[in-house]
């Protein structure tokens, strides 16, 4: 807090840094209780990592559709649509793993949330082609 002295002195008060202006917006300042607000993953993360893991279900479901259909083709296109899809989504989903760590997820979360994705085209290639099917 400045004073009357400083002000005069020209001295500019540092403003709030972002943790501090973080832990006002959410926990109470009264010293005898402190209340903290609950938060979904919307309001803790926005809505970035949503659109990040609903955007990576629907490509998921493509290449489960086409690993399928190549599969149903032959075993010949689906082993190579599967190695296509392979090599192309190790950096994808590496990719994914930054941005998700980046906006703050912790990285069991972010690791859980992409093996559930992961198994999403996993089970839409088996819908396109059940085991055993010819």
């Amino acid at each position: 807090m400045t004073t009357k002295a400083d002000q005069e002195n020209g001295v500019i008060p540092k403003s709030k840094s972002i943790s501090q202006t973080a832990l006002t917006d959410y926990v109470d300042s009264s010293p005898e209780i402190v209340t903290v607000k609950k938060q979904n993953f919307l309001t803790r993360y926005g809505p970035v990592p949503v659109m990040i893991i609903m955007g990576d279900l629907l490509h998921n479901m493509g290449d489960g559709l086409a690993i399928g259909a190549a599969f149903t083709a032959g075993l010949g296109p689906g082993i190579s649509t599967s190695l296509a899809v392979l090599c192309h989504e190790i950096p994808h989903e590496l990719g994914d793993l930054g941005l998700l760590l980046k906006l703050g997820i912790k990285l069991k979360w972010a690791l859980l949330l992409k093996l559930l994705v992961i198994y999403f085209r996993f089970c839409w290639s088996l819908h396109r082609h059940p085991a055993g099917s010819d």
